[in-house]
């Protein structure tokens, strides 16, 4: 009988412990939150660096 690699995965996954399951939904948890964590960085980035360039641009118009 052979089995579909879907169906290989599937066993595989029943047959694995509770506590590596465990150890790996907190990995792919992890890899999701570094993710998140990059993009929040990113955003906060550009929207520093606008605040600079609005501050400039706000100095310079009162200049003139």
């Amino acid at each position: 009988m052979k089995f579909t690699q879907e169906e290989r995965d599937a066993l595989n996954y029943i047959c694995l412990d509770d506590s590596t399951k465990i150890i790996q939904y907190l990995e792919e948890e992890k890899e999701l939150q570094r993710k998140h964590d990059l993009f929040m960085t990113a955003v906060a980035i550009i929207g520093t660096v606008s605040s600079v360039i609005a501050a400039i641009t706000g100095i310079i118009v009162l200049v003139q």
